[in-house]
């Protein structure tokens, strides 16, 4: 049987509850972002003793949300981001059954299991990083029509075509 196509525009009823909260590995930035909140006093006590010139009120927070967002990068990486597997993540959410919707837009996402790159024996023959066991997801930012909830994403599998 061949899968149904739709078009931003078309009126679609979601016969699976389930949105996507995101795209990509186990582990992201707000996952660590908690353990490193632990450590905001002294984030800020390093920016006093180096007696920055340029810390004032004005750039205080993009300077410390620079730096929790390099320390989580490094923890996140140590922890090789929770495993090699690149996925969708949901939220299922059953208030969403059987409501209508609007597309809005779509887009394709691939997941898969990602595999690091490495050198030959000879050290001059490169294999770049890549996905094995690749599939591919038809995403749709829906408006839904009979509520106000906002747009949501949701794949292309869960819903049907409204006529």
């Amino acid at each position: 049987m061949k899968k149904p196509v739709f078009n931003i525009g078309d009126k679609i009823r979601v016969i699976i509850p389930e949105t996507v909260s995101r795209i990509g590995y186990n582990l992201s930035l707000t996952d660590v972002y908690d353990e490193i909140g632990k450590h905001d006093s002294r984030i800020q006590s390093f920016l006093l003793d180096v007696d920055a010139p340029w810390y004032d009120n004005k750039v205080m927070g993009v300077v410390e949300e620079g730096i929790r967002k390099a320390l989580a990068y490094g923890i996140l990486s140590k922890r090789n981001f929770g495993g090699p597997e690149r996925k969708i993540h949901v939220n299922k959410d059953n208030e969403f059954l059987g409501r209508i919707a609007k597309v809005m837009n779509k887009k394709i996402v691939r997941t898969g299991k990602y595999n690091k790159g490495s050198y030959g024996n000879e050290g001059d023959d490169f294999t770049p990083a890549y996905l094995s066991n690749i599939k591919s997801h038809v995403l749709l930012l829906v408006s839904f029509i009979d509520k106000n909830y906002g747009s949501v994403w949701i794949e292309a599998k869960n819903i049907e075509l409204f006529l």
